[in-house]
């Protein structure tokens, strides 16, 4: 199950088909859930233990592809980093750009709920189909406005509950990117 909300669980179920594209950030509960009801899933992790755990849980699917790209400790240029909101001193470039091997408009879906989300964010947007949509997992941290304000003209939803795995509530927000693109 997702680490998202549950009410934006029970929306996913109703958004995800068999002929969908998924790209996420961050693999988990949400890979499994992605897996079952899409066509291809492409699902990136930047912690190697929780990588390995997650491809031998869900070794079984042929339509996943799951990646490791990890973070370097920072030394030296900052020039070209991409760091984390939490800023934690490591260098998230790879894990973040990983999208871009995609071609424009290639997913009807991405997740983020991962590292240095802002990045994430901003690459995900002309990877993401028009009428596409971006789930953004604890979106109420005021530290994603700057990237946010770049959705400001696509519909979302927010859902602001529990989810699996932690006993606070917090919020997911589900953006449909308009149909005549962006």
């Amino acid at each position: 199950m997702p680490w998202i909300t549950y009410g934006a669980i029970k929306k996913l179920e109703n958004i995800l088909h068999k002929n969908m594209r998924v790209f996420e950030y961050g693999s988990g509960g949400s890979t499994r859930f992605f897996a079952e009801r899409a066509s291809e899933v492409y699902s990136v992790e930047h912690y190697h233990s929780w990588y390995l755990k997650v491809k031998e849980e869900l070794a079984e699917f042929s339509n996943l592809h799951l990646s490791w790209k990890p973070g370097v400790q920072l030394s030296g240029s900052f020039e070209r980093a991409v760091l984390d909101e939490a800023k934690d001193g490591i260098d998230y470039h790879e894990y973040v750009n990983s999208i871009l091997e995609f071609p424009a408009s290639h997913f009807d879906l991405i997740l983020i709920d991962g590292r240095a989300r802002n990045a994430c964010i901003q690459n995900a947007i002309g990877k993401l189909k028009p009428g596409g949509f971006l789930v953004l997992d604890n979106s109420n941290r005021r530290s994603y406005t700057p990237s946010l304000n770049l959705l400001e003209p696509w519909f979302y939803e927010c859902t602001l509950g529990p989810s699996h795995g932690s006993k606070k509530f917090t919020q997911t927000s589900i953006y449909k990117k308009p149909d005549h693109g962006l």
